[in-house]
């Protein structure tokens, strides 16, 4: 079923400590994010632990220089937020020069990748056990915005001494910067500027189809039959329906819908790419995106009307307050995206009240997971990156 969830996106008692590549214990199937950084010249950093309000405890990678400005003072701090099912894999998917974390570390920038609760990079929780307390899994990705991105946040502004940080938020990356500004106001003032790639906010779906209104329900039926209402498992033999560059017949539709075609793939990229996804989530993160199609709002979980009255005080979800996400926002996005359509991104840009840049990708078919895999990103979005960000420093 891994397969069907790639229609909606594809401090206390444990200290937190910094962990050097010797020591890193994290290994995502065959691909090592660590011994990969390490193998394309740059640092590598593993911050373990990160505790947030609510127990949970997450890890953060780090490339603190590039290749040529180790020596640099005074470095711009960026962090990059993955999307769906994603991790701190994403942004190292492509070569030693175009994934956008080397991009932006040769730009002389420092460089964190966060992962959310539930990802194979930060399943761990002060009291919980994911693989036997199911409590564990009640959340969505409300609280990997409300909880996880400011501790990540407190825990970088901490460490780097920075009083801002820059922000690249990819899909649901995006998303859980929109809920943290604002739900909680207050981190606008941490963030100099932020660039939302192909931002899950405004979610419409197709009039017919797998993804219409009409099937979303059967669908979530479908999914909570088969995996519970618990956890998506990080697993090698569903990664993404790929097997190095060979589709399943069954997953055929699914890759059409995320316009992937193997063959315009680098082979070592296809492979990074089939063993990075899934890395984990949790099913109500899912579910929370299919309740936004079917709302057709940006708002919080809808737990039903009984439980909503109990947690929000009316029947209904409270939506999500954009007037009050004050720092600067560019957000990039394409035509041709199935997960994060024009019609919601452009509903979106035109809420925002500080936009500092709309801007589409100049190009036909660039889909939604091409913004870290496509073999033309830097040129078509990185580089944007940069510019946007330096009328900010």
């Amino acid at each position: 079923m891994i397969n069907v969830l790639l229609l909606f996106g594809l401090f206390s008692a444990i200290k937190c400590k910094v962990t050097v590549i010797d020591d890193d214990p994290v290994k995502m199937k065959n691909f090592s994010i660590s011994e990969y950084i390490t193998s394309c010249g740059y640092p590598f950093e593993l911050h373990q632990n990160i505790q947030t309000e609510d127990g949970y405890l997450l890890d953060v990678q780090r490339i603190p220089h590039g290749k040529t400005n180790e020596n640099d003072t005074d470095k711009p701090v960026v962090l990059l937020m993955h999307g769906l099912l994603g991790s701190a894999e994403n942004f190292v998917l492509l070569d030693c020069e175009s994934s956008l974390a080397f991009y932006l570390a040769e730009q002389g920038y420092d460089v964190w990748m966060g992962n959310a609760r539930g990802t194979a990079h930060s399943r761990k929780h002060l009291s919980m056990d994911p693989d036997v307390d199911t409590e564990y899994w009640e959340f969505s990705w409300h609280e990997i915005g409300i909880y996880d991105i400011p501790a990540t946040i407190d825990y970088i502004r901490k460490t780097t001494n920075k009083e801002k940080i820059f922000y690249v938020g990819h899909s649901q990356g995006c998303t859980v910067f929109l809920v943290m500004t604002s739900e909680k106001p207050e981190y606008n003032n941490y963030i100099q500027s932020m660039v939302a790639m192909a931002p899950a906010a405004y979610i419409t779906a197709p009039s017919g189809g797998l993804l219409s209104p009409a099937f979303i329900p059967q669908l979530i039926k479908i999914l909570i039959d088969a995996v519970g209402m618990e956890e998506l498992k990080p697993s090698k033999e569903h990664a993404l329906c790929l097997e190095l560059g060979k589709l399943e017949n069954y997953c055929s539709g699914v890759m059409q819908m995320l316009n992937i075609d193997p063959d315009t793939l680098e082979p070592d990229v296809l492979g990074r790419v089939s063993n990075a996804f899934p890395a984990g989530a949790a099913v109500r993160q899912v579910i929370h995106y299919t309740q936004e199609m079917i709302s057709g709002k940006f708002c919080q979980y809808d737990h039903e009307k009984n439980e909503n009255l109990i947690k929000y005080g009316s029947e209904k979800p409270p939506s999500y307050n954009i007037s009050k996400i004050v720092s600067p926002v560019a957000v990039f996005y394409s035509m041709n995206d199935t997960f994060t359509p024009m019609e919601g991104v452009k509903k979106l840009i035109g809420e925002l009240p500080n936009l500092s840049q709309d801007y589409q990708i100049p190009t036909d078919g660039f889909s939604h997971l091409d913004f870290v895999v496509d073999r033309n990103v830097v040129e078509l979005v990185y580089s944007k990156i940069v510019e946007e960000f330096k009328k900010y420093m």
